[in-house]
């Protein structure tokens, strides 16, 4: 693998192939949602970024840090996955595998604001929608409730809302259609991963 560096469009540092970085994820304004840590740079591709998590990745909710073991506010990864970071897009994707059993979870697509990068993390506003395929194939938009309550609650702003829609509604067809990055591409990058 190659350890050239990298600037996205927006990058506020550089990324080097192979770096560890966080990924932080906030509820609007700005409340520490979800953290995954670290996440070790793979590379990038016509898609975006691909970081990959595995048993030392810690995905922690708030501002806890990570124990020695798993509790309520958080857990270690048992199993390798890849995250797809957009430069532009409103959405970020992890995929878990290819060989899940049929009820576990494959595809998962968060809503978000378009990222914002430092030199060592990557972070966004999540805006409670999630794309969900099975193993099984079974696809459908998740928290739609959440996200209802949230626009008035949290004051999305209504441009936010629109976009969190259509985003939702467009990803959710590329995931049933198998489109790019949700089929092969992914799965190459979850292998290399492996590769490491």
């Amino acid at each position: 693998m190659s350890a050239a560096p990298f600037e996205p469009p927006g990058h506020a540092g550089r990324f080097v192939h192979g770096q560890d970085v966080g990924v932080q994820y906030a509820k609007y304004p700005d409340t520490p949602h979800w953290r995954h840590a670290p996440m070790v740079v793979l590379g990038e591709d016509d898609h975006g970024i691909w970081l990959g998590g595995d048993a030392r990745t810690f995905l922690k909710k708030g501002n806890v840090e990570p124990p020695s073991d798993r509790s309520e506010a958080g857990f270690y990864v048992d199993h390798p996955f890849v995250q797809l970071v957009v430069p532009d897009g409103w959405w970020t994707f992890i995929f878990n595998g290819p060989d899940r059993p049929p009820e576990r979870i494959s595809h998962y697509v968060d809503i978000v604001t378009p990222p914002e990068f430092g030199t060592d993390e990557v972070r966004w506003i999540d805006l409670d929608l999630d794309v969900v395929r099975r193993a099984g194939g079974e696809v459908y938009i998740d928290d739609e409730d959440e996200f209802l309550a949230h626009i008035e609650l949290l004051d999305y702003p209504p441009m936010w809302v629109d976009r969190a829609r259509s985003e939702a509604a467009r990803i959710y067809l590329a995931i049933e259609r198998g489109d790019e990055p949700f089929g092969a591409v992914c799965e190459q990058w979850w292998r290399r991963l492996g590769d490491r």
